[in-house]
C-alpha cells in the first residue's frame, strides 16, 4: 500500500526502515480479541481498495 501510493518515494522512506516500522507496530499492537493487528490491517487494506 505504501509503495503503491508513492509514500516511499515521496517521503524518501527506505524500504527496510518501513518494514521495521510496520513490524514494530504489529508487535506492539493491543492483544485483544477484536481490535487487534489483524483488524487494523483488514480495515487499512479495505480502505486502500475503496479509495484506489
Amino acid at each position: 500500500m505504501f509503495m503503491d501510493l508513492g509514500f516511499v518515494q515521496r517521503f524518501g522512506i527506505e524500504y527496510d526502515i518501513l518494514c521495521r516500522w510496520l513490524l514494530s507496530v504489529r508487535k506492539n499492537y493491543r492483544p485483544v480479541s477484536y481490535h487487534n493487528w489483524r483488524h487494523a490491517f483488514n480495515v487499512a487494506q479495505m480502505m486502500f481498495a475503496i479509495l484506489k
